[in-house]
């Protein structure tokens, strides 16, 4: 295992294009043919504009693994890509081509030590699921990566006929993306429901648990941590929790310092022989998921529309680490004291589009703008809520809100609104600008459908009275599904 210190600057020199041929014949779903049976004109048919695609990178393999209709037209913010990013470009059979961007995702980083202090560690990882939504007509999609210097993954979907449901070579079909109407997978169960329009949605997973009952039991516990921790509990509405089972033989993750060979579902190991080293606790999957995990979980977090995986690792022992799974960011956490505070932390990136307010890691200071760090000391996002008296920059140490300098990995240029916040360090609760943030985000999807303008004003308080009933929400739709 390498600890990756500056991976951006590592995966920028460089690079190659994976790319396979994605053929679309027939037609795909939607299909239309003649009322009129008896006249011998050709059958018309109505091709959708996009679909999805799944696919699998492990190594220098690359396949498709899914293929979907697109359920609706996205709608809404669609998620930012991060500092880390890879250029997808789908060019037609006409030479048009379409452009995307995703998050490179073959890393997995830890980011607090076991006292709730910032100290993030790396490890690169050579695999990587994802998704992208291209254009429905024949054509070549290709991602460049930085490794092998040849193609891979040749598929081609070729049409089965009457059924207008075309058949890859490697097995999948093209399919509607499940709905969530339908019954739920196999496995798959809600543990929390929501009255509200457009709740967010929690995918928890097991690992190394050979009883599904005890993770069951520690799914719920989670689950009304976060409901009742000071920073959620407000929006406690604002969330539906389900569950998905996965079976491990052995009730234990594998540890390089005895080396033992262990049998669970995703593969979980610690970073590390060496309890002392930073590197132990970036607890993660060590090799890619196998198909039979990733086709399961894949399927599960599509049937739920997760908007975050948590997967719950069976040890005590702190550690975890922050990656992506289809695009959706998915955390492992342990048993131990501090990984909820790991998991409300995460909810702030994940679902709350907050950066980091520590100065530890690779500064680029072209990306730091966020709700809650900006390079622009002259045009803050939260100047409207700067406290008075208070100079900018703002001395460390001082009460209120400001602009403190050192956030989003920068040490220097870099500002943050208040001199500690759960963006910084686990031990404390939100600022007041990253609470307004909760407030803006959860406050109209966590009611029963009414929604008025963000709060815009000054305001530390907890909430309350910020959302005026009025303005029908419009639920934001994953680009993905």
């Amino acid at each position: 295992m390498t600890q990756m210190p500056n991976r951006r600057a590592a995966r920028v020199a460089g690079g190659f294009l994976i790319a396979f041929i994605v053929s679309a014949l027939g037609c795909f779903a939607g299909c239309s043919t003649p009322s009129d049976s008896s006249s011998s004109a050709p059958q018309q048919v109505t091709i959708p504009q996009e679909r999805i695609l799944d696919l699998k990178l492990d190594g220098q393999a690359l396949k498709v693994i899914g293929a979907y209709v697109p359920q609706s037209n996205p709608s809404g913010a669609q998620p930012t890509p991060g500092p880390d990013t890879l250029e997808w470009t789908f060019t037609a059979a006409d030479g048009t081509t379409v452009r995307g961007t995703l998050d490179d995702a073959r890393t997995a980083e830890s980011e607090f030590a076991p006292n709730g202090s910032s100290a993030r560690a790396e490890v690169s990882q050579p695999w990587m699921v994802f998704s992208a939504r291209v254009p429905s007509t024949a054509g070549t999609f290709a991602v460049p990566l930085v490794g092998a210097s040849v193609p891979l993954g040749a598929v081609t979907q070729i049409a089965s006929g009457a059924s207008g449901a075309p058949a890859a070579s490697d097995g999948s079909t093209l399919s509607p993306a499940p709905a969530g109407t339908e019954a739920p997978p196999d496995g798959v169960r809600k543990l929390r429901d929501s009255s509200a329009a457009c709740p967010f949605n929690v995918l928890i997973v097991p690992e190394a648990f050979t009883d599904m009952g005890a993770f069951r039991t520690r799914a719920e516990q989670v689950a009304n941590d976060i409901v009742s921790s000071s920073e959620y509990g407000t929006y406690a509405n604002g969330f539906v929790f389900w569950a998905q089972d996965f079976v491990s033989r052995d009730g234990s993750i594998f540890d390089p310092g005895d080396n033992r060979p262990k049998s669970t579902a995703f593969g979980v190991s610690f970073g590390s022989a060496d309890p002392n080293s930073a590197e132990r606790r970036i607890i993660y999957p060590r090799n890619a998921l196998s198909d039979e995990t990733t086709d399961r979980l894949r399927i599960g977090a599509r049937y739920t529309k997760a908007d975050i995986i948590l997967i719950i690792v069976n040890t005590p022992e702190y550690g975890g680490v922050k990656s992506q799974f289809l695009g959706i960011t998915y955390v492992t956490v342990t048993n131990h004291a501090q990984g909820n505070r790991v998991i409300l932390h995460e909810m702030g990136h994940g679902l709350l589009s907050l950066a980091d307010e520590y100065s530890y890691g690779t500064c680029d200071r072209g990306r730091a703008e966020s709700p809650n760090t900006s390079a622009k000391l002259d045009a803050l996002p939260w100047r409207d809520m700067v406290t008075p008296t208070n100079p900018l920059p703002t001395p460390e140490g001082t009460a209120g809100v400001g602009a403190f300098e050192g956030a989003a990995y920068c040490t220097t240029g870099v500002y943050r609104p208040a001199h500690t916040c759960l963006m910084k360090e686990l031990s404390t609760g939100f600022c007041p600008v990253c609470a307004r943030q909760l407030r803006n985000v959860f406050g109209p999807r966590s009611s029963g459908g009414d929604a008025g303008a963000p709060d815009a004003g000054g305001s530390d308080s907890g909430g309350g009275g910020l959302y005026n009933p009025g303005t029908s929400l419009v639920c934001p739709t994953r680009a993905l599904f």
